[in-house]
């Protein structure tokens, strides 16, 4: 097999050793053979053919022979069912299990844990090493109380003062004198209160405790009347105001 190569160029012309063809490549990109299909040819050709590696044996079950390989099990069952079948008999679950309860030792490479107390309930509890700054209770119920004591009225970033069912002495006449301005009708969806079979909610336009004084909060210029379904929609749009 002789090679050409091209001076001027950087390639180089060969003979392909599976099907005698000329082809010309790279220097680069050095080729022994002139396309994939021959590559493939001559490693299928060198490749070492073993024997089969399957073997019969004797299912410890159920008695029946069958055709097993190293791959899939080690010849001892014929089939799942007759696995579990056998667990049943020779390693049964629960406390007839000799290992049932056994408790295991921490693994020696691992560092010991360490042991903190709960600022909740005052228990001691263990962690892991790495979850020393961010396990800072015992339990679930434990970190649920102290988020809420962290997290929960002026401590939480959305806190707006809160809830304030009282709207003051005039509330009522206002509320009623609401509703009757605007027809006993919602503003949003135009629903009459006898088509809703209830009635209707009254408003307030911004938020009652943004004001200090109750009638200014509660003028009819701050409230309007919507239906229960409306009344969410824009309290969920406004903020939960």
């Amino acid at each position: 097999m002789s090679r050409r190569i091209n001076p001027s160029e950087k390639t180089i012309t060969t003979q392909c050793p599976e099907c005698g063809k000329e082809f010309t490549y790279y220097k680069s990109w050095p080729r022994k053979y002139c396309s994939k299909k021959c590559s493939g040819k001559n490693t299928a050709s060198n490749i070492h053919r073993w024997k089969p590696s399957a073997f019969q044996t004797t299912c410890e079950q159920c008695g029946k022979e069958y055709t097993a390989t190293p791959k899939t099990t080690r010849g001892r069952f014929c089939s799942f069912t007759c696995f579990t079948g056998w667990m049943k008999e020779h390693a049964p679950a629960g406390p007839d299990n000799p290992k049932f309860g056994k408790k295991y030792g921490r693994p020696a490479h691992l560092p010991p844990p360490v042991t903190k107390r709960c600022p909740v309930c005052g228990k001691e509890f263990t962690t892991k090493k790495s979850h020393l700054l961010r396990r800072v209770t015992c339990s679930r119920e434990c970190s649920a109380v102290l988020q809420a004591a962290k997290e929960s009225g002026e401590n939480n970033f959305n806190w707006r003062g809160g809830y304030l069912p009282y709207y003051g002495p005039n509330w009522r006449p206002q509320r009623r004198a609401a509703r009757k301005r605007d027809g006993y009708k919602c503003q949003r969806c135009g629903i009459t209160e006898d088509e809703l079979g209830r009635e209707m909610d009254v408003h307030h336009i911004r938020r009652f405790g943004d004001f200090s004084d109750y009638k200014e909060a509660n003028s009819l210029k701050n409230l309007v009347t919507l239906c229960n379904r409306c009344h969410l929609v824009v309290e969920h749009e406004t903020g939960g105001r």
